[in-house]
């Protein structure tokens, strides 16, 4: 079946069928022409026997009609009645009463021609119309030989096209078919479906199967097809060349662009860090003032005949806890300065995580002028991460709250916490003009960013989306809100552990 499907679908198949609708239309209109002719020549050869009744019978049928010899005049014109193609005959008087009637007259298909018959008088030479003679003429005879005609045309025509459609579909398979096919198979071969390596499908030059002769078009093809083919082989080994050329470049440059991107998350860290270190050295440095004077007041009190113990020890009570506070900061800076990779993932809440970043903010937040305002940390929300990871990226998104708002009138910052059935929401929110529409889908891109040149690296908040990434979660800009607003989405901690309920510190904000 499949075979019968592919032979109707060849160019074999479709030569063949060309041929006999060629052949059928030239052999219909020659046979046309040809019996055209016949048609033509048979009522010729009944014109020919009209003039021959008119030439040999006409005289003695004058003569029987002369001398009124009816039994002579019926032999006479039932031998015209037997000549081919006459079908009626009547005979009439000088007067058209009609004498006798011979044959049947058919109104269709008729040749007829009327004779006058006279009578010759061999003294006078005067010649006296005795009669006329009708004689009908049938085609019948003519148009049944042309359709017997037809039928032996028809078959004789048939087997002829037939026959010789064969042999030119014979003639054309051996000449061009069978070749096509060779070269078709041989093509077959030189797939990237079938081979995975192209020098393997590319092997030999293409030859066909016959004898050497002229070059004609089908030598013309095959040598295209080997050139064609030394052609792609020479291309494929220069392009699988160039290939691992290339994937050698694309490793060296991955490879640098990972140290350069360590590089700028590194910058970026230190950025971050160096536009916190003023406020930081301004942090430390107010504990030890208090520490100092603290410390100038307990000496002097120790100094007096009579020392006042008792505020001494108030004094000593408030440089430790100030001591405390300095430790605190220092804590904080270590944690935020660490990369925290290497850290596993623990319960953490993100009270905590907001406590020890803001310890780095303080100072800051107090002489910025920014009202700070803390929503929702009132109440524990745990979260499995990397603490020191988290508290970078808020410190990151408090960065740029402050840049945003930095010169502005009545400038706040809002941070707020809330809790889903299934994640842990932080959102970051700032009274700066906000973000252009054009750059609200660019701002997570690595190295775009909006800030001046020299203050930004573009890479805080690429960075800290990786990192909720990493954690399960998504950092993302919230375009519905009216101000700019970041929202971090982390997951609820799935830990069941009991853990002492941290407490959110205002830290003096």
């Amino acid at each position: 079946m499949n075979d019968l499907v592919h032979f109707r679908q060849s160019i074999s198949f479709r030569m063949l069928k060309y041929i006999l609708f060629a052949s059928s239309i030239v052999t219909f209109f020659t046979t046309a022409i040809q019996l055209g002719f016949d048609y033509i020549d048979g009522v010729n050869e009944v014109k020919k026997v009209l003039s021959l009744v008119d030439h040999s019978y006409a005289s003695a049928i004058e003569n029987s009609l002369w001398n009124f010899d009816k039994a002579q005049l019926e032999v006479q014109l039932e031998g015209v009645l037997r000549l081919p193609g006459i079908q009626h005959i009547a005979l009439y008087d000088s007067d058209g009463t009609l004498i006798q009637d011979v044959g049947v007259r058919s109104e269709e298909r008729i040749i007829t021609r009327e004779i006058n018959l006279f009578y010759d008088y061999s003294q006078s030479l005067e010649r006296v119309l005795v009669g006329r003679l009708q004689v009908d003429a049938s085609l019948q005879y003519v148009v049944d030989r042309i359709y017997k005609k037809v039928l032996v045309v028809f078959f004789t025509q048939l087997a002829k096209t037939l026959l010789v459609s064969f042999l030119i579909y014979l003639i054309f398979s051996r000449v061009l078919t069978t070749h096509l096919l060779q070269i078709s198979r041989y093509l077959q071969k030189v797939s990237f479906a079938k081979n995975d390596k192209l020098e393997g499908a590319l092997k030999g030059d293409l030859a066909l199967n016959r004898k050497p002769r002229s070059s004609d078009e089908l030598d013309i093809l095959v040598g295209a097809i080997n050139q064609m083919q030394r052609s792609l082989r020479l291309s494929y080994n220069e392009l699988k060349s160039f290939n691992l050329s290339l994937e050698h470049k694309v490793q060296e440059k991955t490879h640098l662009l990972q140290e350069q991107q360590q590089i700028c998350e590194h910058a970026s860290r230190m950025t971050a860090l160096g536009e916190m270190a003023g406020g930081i050295a301004h942090e430390i440095n107010t504990p030890l003032a208090i520490i100092s004077m603290y410390s100038d007041d307990s000496l002097a009190l120790l100094k007096e005949s009579q020392p006042k113990l008792a505020e001494v020890i108030d004094n000593q009570e408030a440089i430790i806890a100030t001591v405390g506070r300095i430790s605190k900061i220092v804590k904080a800076l270590r944690t935020v300065s660490r990369t925290g990779e290497s850290d596993p993932f623990e319960r953490t809440s993100m009270t905590q995580i907001l406590n020890d970043t803001l310890e780095l903010c303080q100072t800051k937040i107090k002489n910025s002028g920014v009202q700070f305002d803390i929503r929702g940390f009132e109440h524990p929300s745990w979260v499995d991460g990397r603490s020191v990871q988290i508290s970078q990226v808020l410190l990151n998104l408090l960065s740029n709250a402050f840049d945003a708002t930095e010169g502005l009138k009545n400038a706040w910052i809002r941070i707020e916490l809330e809790e889903k059935e299934k994640f842990v929401l932080v959102k970051v929110t700032d009274s700066g003009p906000g973000i252009a529409p054009v750059y609200q889908d660019r701002i997570m891109q690595p190295f775009f960013s909006t800030k001046p040149i020299g203050k930004g690296t573009g890479l805080g908040l690429s960075i800290s989306r990786v990192i909720i990434e990493e954690h399960g979660g998504t950092l993302s800009l919230d375009k519905e809100s009216p101000h700019t607003c970041f929202v971090i989405q982390l997951p609820k901690s799935t830990q069941n552990q009991f853990d002492s309920t941290p407490r959110f510190e205002s830290a003096g904000i």
